[in-house]
């Protein structure tokens, strides 16, 4: 609370909103009337239009002081009750606030000034003199102490109040929708400036008033006193059995602002024996519930595992596809369009160009030596690339013994000059320990990237010790199938958008689908060329049946072409199953015959001629 005064000079501190807040004005101070209260606060002397008389008794007890003929109202809403949050500063916040008012009072909109809305409420018919004004910024009221002529009764004041502001509502600037409110104080209101704030919940504690005993007021006694402040949500007696005095209950009112006029207007009041007070009386002491969060959303969570773990795993999953997604499949695309490769680069092809006559002698021989090898297989390079560039529905695949040439064959003659060419060598993927490994190889082969192959271990711990605990999996761990999955989708994804790059709209056929668009520029479709197929197929059986699962989605879907690349003869099997109504179109590469072996080996000089020797040079 902060002394309200006049000026310095004031004879009695208490004399300094008497008259300012009455029909006619009183007071040395204020002679001159309202308008001389008006100059004298704007004049050279601090305006302290909100700061409370000199009330240091009543700051320091925490009561008020009233006598015969004097009674307390309280008005509410005056202030917003948000700015009981600053109050929680570790100064003098009372002062602080009043300062900020104001301010606020100095602006064009001084007219909503809190002070003059308590004088505006008051009528001017009323026969009564404002003695002092204590503002509740904590409560977002204020207290008055009137000073009224004997034989008036102050619940006439009360009601002539209450029905000048149901005619004529007096509403702050922070509160459009809701006007002040003003109650005769029936208790003795504590004047309190602890962290306890105002909350809906109102806890009515029952003292005795003498020597005698405290009385339990009953419900329909505690409605009768409360319910005058406003509508009230729920009243909870104690339970009987509980042992905690003195004896209470808690009213929970709907609106905040009833709670805090009850609790200023009723706190101290002694009920009589005549309305259940017991024998000697008994005072109410009320005190603000402390509003507790109940943490319910959170503890829902911990009580319902078996459907918060399923719906956290397909949350964690969307936030991944939502996330990586688009950056895999943005480093798939750039792996089959080797746009992130120096060696595309024109640099590089520059400084190719610029070194072409520094190779060695050896290189350029065996290059050389190898042409008669090609010519000599030039048939099947020409079939290969007519498959190629026309609309296929199947599979090509390209058949022979281990260094027959076919990776030569089919990269460096039949794909010579060709883009968007992806090849997937199943040899380090069969070679790799560990479904880790296995991964890990797959999405190098692919250009899949960013990829976390040890989350799957650290998941599937996490998904052993949820099942143990909680007996249900929560399907945080994918397996091997499912990881494979999810990369061969990315990258079928990503083959498509590579296909349909050079599409524009000022096209003849822009008007096509995207497929009728594949099916009519097979020519535009990227490679796939998967060597070394069916490599240790005893050891990675499911992969190599995913990936044949895979290329029969893209041949069907005319997403790209597809060439196997393989020297086990059992290659039909996965590749029938995949595609079980299609026939494969089939290159098979045998041994070079004596003269184009030895014409096209550049390096051996073997004395005979013999199936491994050609192979060596043809490969």
């Amino acid at each position: 609370m902060i002394p309200l005064r006049c000026s310095a000079a004031a004879p009695s501190l208490r004399l300094s909103m008497r008259a300012a807040l009455t029909s006619r004005p009183r007071g040395p101070c204020l002679a001159g009337g309202v308008g001389a209260w008006r100059r004298r606060a704007v004049g050279p002397a601090v305006f302290r239009a909100w700061e409370s008389t000199a009330v240091t008794e009543e700051k320091e007890s925490g009561h008020f002081s009233v006598k015969a003929n004097q009674s307390l109202l309280f008005f509410d809403n005056l202030f917003p009750i948000k700015l009981s949050a600053i109050l929680r500063l570790p100064s003098e916040t009372d002062r602080d606030l009043a300062g900020l008012l104001r301010r606020f009072d100095s602006s064009s909109l001084g007219i909503l000034d809190p002070i003059r809305l308590v004088k505006r409420a008051i009528p001017d018919e009323l026969p009564l003199r404002v003695l002092e004004i204590v503002p509740r910024l904590k409560d977002g009221g204020a207290f008055v102490k009137i000073e009224y002529e004997a034989g008036v009764d102050p619940a006439e004041i009360e009601g002539s109040l209450l029905r000048k502001l149901e005619q004529r509502p007096l509403k702050p600037w922070f509160s459009p929708f809701r006007g002040i409110k003003a109650r005769l104080v029936r208790g003795t209101p504590w004047l309190e400036d602890l962290y306890r704030f105002p909350s809906p919940v109102v806890r009515a504690e029952f003292v005795a008033a003498g020597a005698g005993e405290a009385a339990e007021l009953s419900e329909e006694t505690l409605y009768g006193l409360f319910r005058r402040f406003g509508k009230i949500a729920d009243i909870v007696p104690q339970a009987w059995d509980s042992k905690e005095t003195p004896r209470h209950a808690r009213i929970a009112f709907p609106r905040i602002r009833d709670a805090i006029m009850a609790r200023n207007c009723l706190h101290g009041f002694v009920v009589p024996e005549a309305m259940g007070g017991g024998r000697g009386g008994t005072v109410l002491r009320l005190a603000y519930v402390k509003r507790v969060k109940a943490h319910s959303i959170w503890n829902w969570l911990t009580s319902h595992p078996r459907i918060v773990v399923p719906v956290a795993a397909a949350l964690l999953a969307g936030f991944s596809v939502i996330v990586f997604d688009p950056i895999r499949k943005f480093f798939v695309r750039a792996h089959v369009q080797h746009s992130l490769r120096f060696t595309e680069s024109r640099l590089y092809q520059w400084f190719k160009s610029r070194a072409g006559g520094l190779s060695l002698g050896r290189k350029t021989e065996r290059l050389e030596g190898l042409g008669a090898v090609w010519n000599h297989r030039r048939d099947l390079i020409g079939k290969l690339q007519g498959w190629l560039d026309g609309s296929s529905d199947t599979f090509i695949v390209v058949t022979g013994p281990r260094g027959s040439g076919k990776r030569e064959m089919v990269l460096d003659q039949a794909l010579a000059g060709r883009g968007n060419v992806l090849v997937v060598d199943c040899r380090p993927i069969a070679d790799a320990s560990g479904e880790a490994g296995t991964i890990k190889r797959l999405g190098g082969a692919v250009g899949y990237r960013p990829i976390f192959s040890w989350a799957n271990s650290v998941s599937s711990m996490i998904d052993l010790a949820v099942q143990s605990t909680t007996g249900v999996k929560a399907g945080f761990s994918e397996n091997l199938e499912a990881q494979v999955g999810k990369i061969l989708h990315t990258t079928a994804a990503a083959l498509k958008e590579v296909a349909l790059a050079g599409r524009s709209s000022r096209d003849k056929d822009a008007a096509l689908s995207e497929d009728a668009f594949l099916d009519a520029h097979p020519e535009r479709r990227p490679v796939v060329v998967i060597d070394n197929f069916l490599h240790r197929n005893e050891d990675k059986a499911l992969v190599y049946d995913r990936l044949a699962d895979w290329a029969a989605s893209l041949v069907q879907n005319k997403v790209a072409h597809v060439v196997f690349l393989t020297s086990e003869s059992a290659y039909a099997k996965p590749l029938s199953r995949a595609m079980p109504d299609r026939v494969f179109r089939a290159l098979s590469l045998d041994d070079l015959s004596h003269d184009v072996a030895k014409n096209g080996g550049a390096a051996p000089t073997w004395p005979a001629w013999t199936p491994a020797s050609r192979r060596w040079a043809a490969g």
